[in-house]
């Protein structure tokens, strides 16, 4: 009986929670001339429930409780507008909201071509402002964004700040395209994205959007593994004035301070900020010296919208490049190879950008973006004895490679039975048998031919170019007719400043030099079709690309590359609204990519890199409630002369490459959110994928016989793409009351687990990153008041069980079968085990360990 008493209770509180929860919420959104806005976007704060509007601007939830929310709508070119809805007092009565129009925001001009939006059938995530800034503590863009989803970090000096890296989905940076206000950022030579010259970004971001897989089209080199937009151009309409300050391990700090002056009388607006970076690094000597700045003005007028702004860095980074060697990991994870004081990278780069919006009716708009990013630099490093033993060996550097000539000493002679007279230790001779009045007698020449040096390698690059769109939007259609022409122009030339033994030479002669130049070129067309419950999406990108190469590179060798490539890359798709709560989308992709300077220079002779081709297929299911969100999104992307990495790094750190017939990624991107309480929200995603080279030759070197021996392999697993990354975040939020005054305690947990990676393209478990799993914990207590409009400090507790892990590493796979080839004194090299007793197979492996427990602090203030 009391079972069945309690089975009723049970039942009747189910029927009273549904009953309760059954209540719908209908409106309209409208323009102030009562015309509807199809497409607009209604939140409703504080859960995870969001839709669009039809095409007669209605919009509907269902399933809600009887109590108050509130409603947050939005609409490209309209202010955007919070609503206050008390269901309980006003039951189910149609709500109709007004939008006024605006002087549209410049994020518009260029950001919203390219962006995805929740039309689009393609798996992507954006990221607040506030989300930002709330992980934000003075670390590159990639440790801001390390929990988001198929995202994985390093850090060669092992603490977030210098020379950082991000992957998705196992692609490195060289493959995610990154535009800034929709501006190519990606170096067009390398196609990497070096944070480090731009210091503190972050806090100059907006949002940021992260696409995974192809993606929508995009200006710049294409996207093979995921695209990010990072937005800097949203307008502050009030004046305001803000500090952030942080300190904490390793003697890492960072001073921001930015300004506006909010939208004026005469609708102008300016802002800016300054920001400076230092850290020593986890690593020994990996220290970081860093700044920036950004300053932007625009006039914000009804119909046109112009703004220019500049932005900037400048870097001094320790060189942290070679790794730790596996023999000395345990004894001394922090160790440096590098051991000349001036062993730094030093670079500067400076963006200028002009955007221009012109609204020419209610339903077109065009825009048009100029810019120009100039970059000049060097890094400096030390060669010979004396200084970094592990790389040099106490071997000085032959003159010949730099195009010198020997120091001739001079001429000796001396009887048979005589001691030799004193000769310069540096000096090499060359000694002949001579008859002088009938006396047998020798004769030297000697000479010296090498030395200790340093050297700095240049690089001194201008790009420049527009990218434009015009958008059209009226009724259930949607269309964008965009592209771009950008050229880059970079030299590539070293110099010696200084030597021992300077032969002819004088001080900043250089011993190569080579200039690039690159031309892209592209134009696209999106469209949208919205009909009924289905949207259709289509996308066709027409894209030509130029490179050209020559001159004399490092190693003495002559560039010659002159290459041009076009590519056609179509995307079509759709998405299905099965209910107010559910949709469901798929997209198939074709994307196409050049190879990079260093594909084309690192390739072995004889053979020239292929373009790639993806083709990526995309389909998932996302649903979301008052209380929670769930996410699904599967993928498969079929390569076609994928160049994958080979686990080995060129002279200057960058990896080595090369074409693989047929591989693939294939997985599955799991996604929730779940609004506990009112106060507690968990959220988290996890990735599970194979990531596999159906077949490929793999090449080694033979130290002994000359050549390469030739090894077959099959189905082996991708470098550096883990089949398994998760991440989740538990956040609990208090409203303390302590001062009596608007203020709340936030209490924040974070994990990120990251699978076994190879990080060489064999498969041997010989060459694999252990799996690891990192906890974070922040807490940060805000106050709001009359004296300033937020005061927050926040501490943030890194890798708080202090586990040993390692991001990455680099390896060079050699074989001798004369031990005697092989320095044994060497802490890089390893022996490889195997069965076979004649095994000839020695690795050269570094690895990139990554700080223990470590601590920031921040004060953050805005007036």
């Amino acid at each position: 009986m009391k079972r069945q008493g309690l089975l009723f209770v049970c039942l009747w509180l189910m029927v009273v929670t549904a009953m309760a929860q059954n209540v719908t919420l209908k409106g309209k959104v409208l323009s102030t001339l009562n015309e509807p806005l199809p497409g607009a976007t209604v939140l409703i704060e504080g859960t995870y429930r969001g839709t669009s509007t039809d095409e007669k601007g209605a919009f509907s939830f269902e399933g809600l409780s009887e109590k108050e929310y509130q409603l947050k709508i939005s609409y490209i070119g309209y202010a955007t507008k919070k609503v206050t809805v008390d269901l309980a007092a006003n039951g189910q009565s149609p709500l109709e909201v007004m939008l006024k129009r605006k002087a549209m925001e410049a994020r518009e001009v260029t950001i919203e071509a390219t962006r995805a939006t929740e039309e689009t059938p393609i798996a992507f995530e954006n990221i607040s402002e506030a989300e930002i800034e709330n992980r934000n503590f003075g670390q590159d863009i990639p440790y801001v964004l390390d929990m988001s989803t198929s995202v994985t970090t390093t850090s060669d000096a092992g603490a977030g700040v210098g020379y950082t890296g991000m992957r998705i989905r196992g692609s490195d940076n060289t493959r995610v395209n990154v535009t800034i206000n929709g501006i190519p950022y990606n170096d067009a030579e390398s196609h990497g994205t070096f944070w480090v010259n731009m210091p503190d970004l972050a806090s100059s971001a907006d949002n940021i959007q992260i696409q995974r897989g192809v993606g929508t089209s995009t200006n710049g080199a294409g996207a093979f593994g995921g695209t990010m937009k990072i937005n800097t151009l949203e307008l502050e309409p009030e004046a305001f004035g803000k500090y952030t300050g942080s300190y904490g391990s390793f003697n890492t700090m960072r001073h921001t301070v930015e300004f506006g002056s909010g939208l004026t009388k005469n609708n102008f607006a300016f802002d800016g900020r300054l920001s400076t970076i230092q850290s020593d690094g986890y690593i020994d000597r990996a220290s970081s010296d860093l700044k920036s700045y950004y300053f932007s003005g625009g006039y914000y007028g009804e119909k046109t919208t112009l703004k220019f702004l500049t932005f900037g860095g400048k870097e001094r980074t320790y060189q942290a490049w070679n790794g730790v060697p596996p023999q000395l990991l345990d004894e001394n994870r922090t160790f440096n190879s590098y051991t000349y004081p001036d062993e730094v990278d030093n670079y500067e780069q400076t963006h200028y950008q002009l955007h221009w919006l012109q609204d020419i009716s209610k339903s077109l708009s065009f825009t048009a973006s100029l810019h120009y990013t100039k970059g000049q630099g060097y890094f400096e490093q030390y060669k010979g004895a004396g200084y970094n033993y592990y790389l040099n060996f106490d071997s000085k550097e032959s003159f010949g490679d730099y195009g010198l000539e020997p120091i001739n000493l001079g001429t000796d002679t001396f009887g048979l039975g005589n001691d030799e007279p004193f000769l310069n230790p540096d000096a090499s001779a060359r000694y002949d048998t001579t008859v002088v009045n009938g006396d047998s007698m020798v004769v030297r020449d000697s000479e010296i031919n090498e030395t200790n040096l340093i050297q700095r390698r240049w690089l001194d690059n201008d790009f420049y170019g527009i990218v434009y769109s015009l958008q059209y939007s009226k009724g259930n259609f949607d269309f964008t007719l965009g592209g771009g022409a950008n050229e880059y122009v970079g030299d590539h030339y070293g110099e010696i400043i200084w030597a021992e033994y300077s032969s002819g030479s004088e001080i900043y002669d250089r011993f190569y030099d080579n200039t690039a130049t690159k031309t892209d070129i592209n134009v696209y067309g999106k469209a949208n079709y919205r009909l009924n419950d289905f949207n259709f999406f289509g996308d066709l990108q027409l894209r030509q690309v130029e490179y050209e190469a020559n001159g004399v590179d490092n190693d003495g060798r002559l560039i010659d590359v002159d290459e041009t490539l076009t590519f056609f890359n179509p995307k079509v798709g759709f998405t299905w609204n099965m209910s107010e709560k559910s949709k469901l989308y798929g997209s198939v992709s074709v994307a196409h990519r050049e190879p990079t300077r260093n594909d084309y220079l690192d390739a072995p002779d004889g053979v020239k890199p292929k373009p790639e081709e993806l083709i990526d297929y995309e389909f998932g299911y996302k649903r979301a409630t008052q209380l929670y969100s769930i996410g699904a999104n599967f993928y498969f992307m079929d390569y076609n002369d994928q160049l994958v990495l080979t686990g080995d790094v060129n002279d200057v750190g960058s990896a080595v490459r090369m074409n693989v017939p047929e591989s693939y990624r294939a997985g599955i991107e799991l996604t929730f959110g779940w609004q506990i309480t009112k106060r507690l929200d968990w959220q988290g995603n996890a990735t599970f994928s194979q990531n596999k080279i159906s077949s490929y030759t793999e090449k080694v070197d033979d130290w002994v016989n000359g050549g390469q021996i030739e090894i077959e392999r099959e189905n082996t697993d991708i470098a550096f793409s883990p089949n398994t990354i998760a991440a989740t975040q538990l956040a609990y939020t208090v409203p303390t009351n302590f001062t009596g005054l608007d203020d709340q305690l936030k209490i924040t947990g974070f994990g990120k687990y990251v699978g076994e990676q190879h990080f060489d393209n064999t498969g041997s478990d010989q060459r694999v990153l252990d799996a690891y799993l990192t906890n974070d914990i922040q807490l940060s207590y805000g106050i709001k008041n009359s004296f300033v409009r937020h005061l927050e400090v926040a501490f943030q507790v890194r890798n708080v069980l202090d586990v040993d892990y390692i991001t990455n590493a680099w390896v060079y796979r050699f074989a001798s079968s004369n031990p005697g080839y092989v320095d044994s004194s060497d802490p890089y090299v390893t022996k490889e085990k195997t069965n076979d007793a004649n095994n000839p197979y020695y690795r050269y492996t570094g690895l990139f360990p990554q700080a223990g427990r470590n601590y920031m602090a921040t004060l953050r203030i805005k007036f």
